[in-house]
């Protein structure tokens, strides 16, 4: 039954956990690694879930530690602008409209380096994975207070240092 239900976890939930690793580390061969890392270790300790959170939430948790343990390993951090290298560019190629979107990103980049991991990490919960506040809280063990109140802050943080940029200052 055990496997039935890894297979279903796995059915359901690769995706997103898959999305969790590739904006950490912008490399897909390492993404796919660390997700099957990720459900590897799911069905290791799935006799310990106790359903007392959302799979998905449960999931988050395992994939944050495998991603810590492979941090410790590596010591090395992938750099914000290589993520944001990633992204795809729209198909009509336009030189002004490309440094424009360049300078876009990269002040992004900036902006978001500003803030501490945490706010960092409420951010990308929030915007690229779509969570809902109760489950960043859970993931980050802290309260759906707490990761709502970071997320607002982080936003209003952002906006100051782009504001900021475009005026000069």
């Amino acid at each position: 039954m055990q496997k039935d239900n890894i297979d279903k976890l796995y059915q359901q939930h690769s995706q997103m956990i898959y999305r969790f690793h590739y904006f950490r580390t912008g490399n897909r061969e390492l993404a796919e690694e660390l997700t099957q890392e990720t459900f590897y270790q799911a069905f290791l300790s799935y006799d310990n879930f106790r359903g007392e959170c959302k799979a998905s939430t449960w999931l988050y948790q395992i994939a944050k530690n495998v991603w810590r343990q492979y941090q410790r390993k590596k010591r090395e951090c992938y750099p914000i602008e290589k993520l944001l290298e990633q992204i795809p560019q729209e198909k009509s190629f336009d030189p002004l409209n490309a440094y424009l979107a360049k300078e876009e990103k990269n002040t992004f980049c900036n902006a978001l380096k500003q803030l501490t991991k945490e706010m960092q990490e409420v951010v990308i919960l929030r915007v690229v994975d779509e969570l809902k506040f109760s489950e960043i809280g859970e993931i980050m063990n802290k309260s759906e207070t707490w990761s709502r109140t970071n997320y607002f802050r982080a936003k209003k943080k952002l906006q100051e240092y782009i504001d900021n940029m475009e005026s000069g200052d």
